[in-house]
């Protein structure tokens, strides 16, 4: 049982530390979804308006 008592913090911060990395990649992995498809909304919609220059540079940063 004290083999038990002793491994059952490291296994509960390790699973928790998991659970955030998930988490955190599933929000960040959204996140950068919906701003790529807002960007690409806002580009097509303003396709005549911004310079090739301008397109060339948000599409390499």
């Amino acid at each position: 049982m004290k083999r038990v008592v002793r491994n059952t913090p490291i296994t509960l911060y390790v699973t928790v530390a998991i659970v955030c990395v998930v988490i955190v990649a599933i929000a960040l992995l959204s996140s950068y979804a919906y701003l790529d498809s807002r960007a690409q909304r806002i580009s097509s919609e303003n396709d005549d308006r911004t310079p090739p220059s301008r397109r060339w540079s948000r599409t390499t940063a």
